[in-house]
């Protein structure tokens, strides 16, 4: 019985059937040239195992290549040094041109998702590895090769393929930050003196109709202008105020601000959402984020938490706890970007209303009380740098509305000797609303005689008090900022 001989395999075109996507190849890279310093972002793509070998593009594979030379030698990467690398090494026709990646630049949805562009981008190379250890074994089989030794490489081939999923490391190992990354991350900085810092969550807490919302909003309009608060420098930058419980009264309320600073919020500064972004609904926080990033915001107000998480369960850790979590994700949208959390407190009118998760998980606290002829506000919680701040402020009326302006600060940028400061709180505490003689705060006041007049004395001559009585029967109120 003789055999049918042997034929040859069928050539197959390959590069026709084997899985790719350049969309996720250019946004990964592109995703790399815009994380720059961020060396977390280049964790997010490094920690899936991603090599040069996984793009099906060769100058994607090359610029990767590229990359992670650098990123190795502690360089910079981005579209100038990538392209004088390329150059360096006479890869860059290999690209094109030094314009294909301001393309790549373009070519990334959201940088945040970076991560997810390299997973889509090793998987098809997986598929494809696959793909070609299969064709290897068909060819070995129509030509009648040696099947013991084929099916031994294709079995090697899988199970080097199933040995690359696996971490070689710990999948953790990636995010560990040892002293010198430590040394590198960014120092605190602030937006506004003093009081609001880049790259946190702050909670401002009040009572309802105690002026939150106008402190809150006169934080956006001075960011927006770059107008000093009560006196502290801020930088300028832009700012979406998301009006979660609409925005009829808000014009009102910046002309106030405007007519009372002699400046003009310009359009595209100072922006407004006029609905809630609802913290628990993943799809509503993925537009936030990326309107956020997309427009490059520095400042985003949301007022108010409340209107923020409607059918879910304030008392909830769980709820609250997403909710911040969806505020982290907000914060993330850019590298120095300051989120603003306007909030209740409880019936006590001190403490946060709801779980605690929340003022546990924010990085500063601020909290208002009073009425609008005295708002006291004061900072329980500042993740970095000193905690204490205390104000005084009060509504005014300006133009159509009202807005705020001080009444006096107790912060740290004003410097007033130990007994000045101490009778300046009496007043505030004791006789912030009634005022006082001189003889009954000299009787709360319980310092030496000497010392009592000097501070009292220094306290109405820089305009902290007013005396509102006579030379001979005074009687002292508050007065304005201390100068």
């Amino acid at each position: 019985m003789s055999l049918a001989p042997v034929r040859a395999a069928p050539s197959i075109d390959l590069g026709a059937l084997l899985p790719h996507d350049l969309d996720a190849e250019r946004a990964t890279l592109g995703a790399l040239l815009q994380y720059s310093g961020d060396r977390q972002g280049f964790d997010r793509i490094h920690e899936c195992g991603l090599t040069a070998d996984d793009f099906y593009q060769s100058r994607h594979a090359t610029i990767y290549g590229v990359m992670l030379g650098l990123s190795r030698d502690e360089t910079p990467v981005d579209a100038i040094t990538v392209a004088a690398e390329l150059i360096a090494r006479g890869e860059l026709d290999r690209i094109g041109s030094a314009a294909y990646l301001h393309t790549l630049l373009e070519s990334t949805p959201s940088r945040e998702n970076g991560g997810y562009y390299a997973r889509v981008v090793r998987a098809l190379a997986k598929r494809r590895r696959s793909i070609e250890a299969a064709d290897r074994l068909r060819q070995v089989i129509a030509t009648g090769g040696d099947m013991d030794e084929a099916l031994r490489q294709h079995r090697a081939t899988l199970d080097e393929l199933d040995a690359a999923d696996g971490p070689a490391t710990p999948v953790l190992r990636a995010k560990v930050l040892d002293r010198s990354a430590l040394a590198r991350l960014p120092r605190p900085q602030s937006l506004i003196k003093n009081t609001i810092d880049r790259r946190t969550v702050a909670l401002l807490a009040g009572a309802p109709a105690v002026g939150k919302s106008f402190v809150a909003l006169s934080w956006a309009c001075c960011v927006a202008t770059g107008t000093p608060w009560l006196g502290r420098a801020v930088d300028c930058a832009r700012v979406l105020y998301v009006a979660a419980e609409g925005a009829f009264g808000l014009d009102a309320r910046i002309g106030a601000w405007e007519a009372a600073n002699g400046v003009t919020v310009d359009d595209g500064w100072l922006d407004v959402l006029p609905e809630p972004v609802q913290l628990l609904d993943a799809a509503a926080v993925d537009g936030l984020v990326d309107l956020v990033a997309a427009e490059r915001y520095r400042l985003v107000v949301v007022d108010t938490f409340a209107r923020s998480i409607v059918g879910a369960d304030e008392n909830s850790a769980r709820d609250v706890g997403i909710a911040v979590d969806a505020l982290e994700l907000v914060r993330r949208a850019t590298d120095d970007t300051a989120v603003l959390l306007v909030h209740h407190t409880g019936k006590d009118r001190s403490t946060v209303r709801g779980s605690s998760a929340l003022e546990a998980a924010v990085d500063t606290v601020y909290g208002v009380d009073g009425d609008a002829a005295l708002i006291k506000m004061t900072r329980s919680k500042r993740k970095e740098g000193p905690r204490e701040d205390e104000l005084t402020l009060r509504l005014v009326a300006s133009a159509d509305s009202v807005t705020i302006e001080s009444h006096f600060d107790l912060g740290t940028d004003r410097e007033l000797a130990e007994s000045e400061t101490r009778l300046l709180k009496i007043v505030r505490d004791s006789f912030g609303t009634t005022g006082a003689t001189g003889t009954q705060l000299r009787d709360v006041a319980e310092m030496p005689r000497t010392t009592f007049y000097r501070a009292l004395n220094l306290l109405v001559s820089r305009g902290a008090l007013r005396n509102d009585g006579t030379q001979q029967r005074p009687f002292y109120v508050l007065g304005g900022t201390v100068a």
